[in-house]
């Protein structure tokens, strides 16, 4: 099988061709760019680099690149092969394009496709803990703050903080602020993406895709907020339940092998880890639940989830 990565020198590109390297499956890829050809050399393995162009002659292909990139190539895409999985926001909410984490939602992926959609990286751990727990008593209201680290706004964003971050521990100003709306280094910056109407794209993608993944018009609400960490996001979740809690969600949450139960779940524990850490788990009244929750952004939240679409889709379709 041809299995071709667009965007293979971004952030979640590289962790997808670590997790590939991980799984021994390093000779099963091929890179696909809009400029470098030739070769690209990693610790484990040299791969190739052939164009963009070229991406009809996959079976698979993963796609880590910006929306525009990937709309741009896909948005006419309806044949059969390849299989696209892409990472950016530009297919999530149409109705015909499955948004999958698979050991919530696999199941939608029963019926082949052409196109899949990766979730955002802050919702694909927020899901997998919410469905474990409204399967023992269902959720009826969702509040979540989330902190979000520098890496998920990309490659530059992460330069950015580096190079603020100097003039940050000698007091001064940085010369430029290029990628935030404001210094970051040092700082809190609560609202992520463009502002509409008070609300920021990065909380619509939340509650938008939750429910699509969840299958249910759950009310949920959310506060996004970038704060100066490098890897890792991070969520302060507080659920209200239809019925009185119950110690079953702790033992579910416990049992659960895509969750990592720690009493001081934090950005640096997470990061390079498969699991979602949780922590904080508090009931203060009969129908309320709240909870902390870090993941590391570029693999339980982008790379590692899209890995297991193409397992499962592997399995299936091929």
């Amino acid at each position: 099988m041809k299995v071709g990565i667009i965007g293979a020198t971004g952030l979640a590109g590289r962790e997808l061709i670590k997790i590939f390297e991980e799984k021994s499956l390093n000779g099963e890829i091929t890179l696909l760019s809009r400029k470098k050809k030739g070769f690209i050399e990693t610790e484990e393995a040299v791969y190739p680099v052939v164009p963009i162009s070229k991406w009809e002659d996959f079976d698979i292909v993963f796609s880590a690149v910006e929306k525009e990139v990937s709309f741009e190539l896909f948005k006419e895409h309806a044949k059969e092969k390849p299989v696209v999985i892409d990472f950016s926001s530009a297919f999530r909410e149409l109705e015909d394009v499955p948004l999958v984490v698979p050991p919530v939602n696999g199941s939608v992926l029963e019926k082949r496709v052409s196109l899949i959609a990766n979730p955002n990286c802050s919702t694909a751990g927020l899901v997998l803990v919410l469905d474990t727990i409204d399967k023992i008593v269902e959720i009826e209201r969702v509040r979540v703050a989330t902190y979000q680290s520098v890496s998920g706004a990309g490659r530059d964003a992460l330069n950015e903080f580096f190079y603020e971050s100097e003039f940050f521990i000698l007091g001064k100003t940085p010369d430029s602020i290029d990628i935030f709306p404001e210094q970051i280094a040092g700082n809190v910056l609560p609202g992520i993406g463009e502002e509409e109407e008070g609300y920021y794209t990065e909380e619509k993608k939340i509650i938008n895709e939750t429910r699509k993944i969840l299958e249910k018009e759950i009310d949920i609400s959310a506060i996004t907020v970038r704060v100066p960490t490098v890897r890792s996001h991070c969520e302060a979740v507080f659920i209200d339940l239809k019925n009185d809690f119950s110690d079953t969600i702790i033992d579910a949450l416990n049992k659960s092998p895509y969750i990592t139960f720690d009493k001081y779940p934090t950005p640096i524990k997470a990061t390079g880890k498969d699991n979602v850490f949780v922590g904080r788990v508090l009931s203060p009244s009969l129908k309320h639940l709240q909870l902390f929750l870090c993941s590391d952004n570029l693999r339980r939240g982008a790379s590692l989830n899209a890995f297991e679409i193409y397992e499962l889709i592997k399995n299936k379709w091929f």
